[in-house]
């Protein structure tokens, strides 16, 4: 960065996977994650006066949750996935604070919304349907919820993010 800054941060993981027959045709696995980070700015001599010229943490949350749910059923090649997240809130960039009034930066004039989005996912990896011949597929859903936030801009614009998306795909081996 072209400013000096002291970061600080923590990162926990787990994951666990089993199966849910004797027969070893259902699975379940899962993964959660938790992400906590903290940059301080440090203060500088601007104009003659003691001030800090970024903001504290800009453009990144200072907290986020991450978790999975999956299923798997292997005769069919079948699979789903619920995804989990969680986005706390940010700090705008410098240059929108500055043209939003903010003269402070210690003093943030606002901050972007934490958010919660849920996905979801399912696929069948592939089927044959003739001799060496396979179609796979998988869909996606984003944002199911319909969540609204803003993401980290310049020029005086936060993004705002694209609202419930499905995305559909095939493979096909021939």
């Amino acid at each position: 960065t072209p400013y000096d800054a002291t970061q600080y941060g923590a990162e926990f993981q787990a994951r666990m996977a089993l199966s849910l027959t004797a027969e070893q045709t259902w699975y379940l696995d899962g993964s959660a994650g938790l992400a906590l980070q903290n940059t301080q700015t440090d203060q500088s001599i601007v104009a003659g006066f003691l001030s800090k010229p970024v903001p504290n943490n800009e453009a990144v949350p200072t907290s986020t949750v991450h978790a999975t749910a999956g299923f798997r059923y292997t005769p069919l090649k079948f699979s789903a996935l619920l995804e989990y997240r969680f986005v706390g809130q940010r700090t705008p960039s410098q240059s929108n604070l500055l043209i939003s009034g903010t003269a402070d930066m210690d003093r943030p004039g606002y901050f972007l919304a934490p958010y919660h989005v849920l996905n979801a996912t399912v696929a069948i990896a592939a089927v044959r349907f003739s001799e060496g011949r396979e179609l796979g597929f998988q869909l996606r859903l984003t944002n199911i919820l319909n969540q609204r936030w803003g993401e980290i801009g310049f020029n005086g614009v936060d993004v705002p993010n694209l609202g419930t998306a499905a995305l559909l795909s095939a493979r096909v081996n021939l």
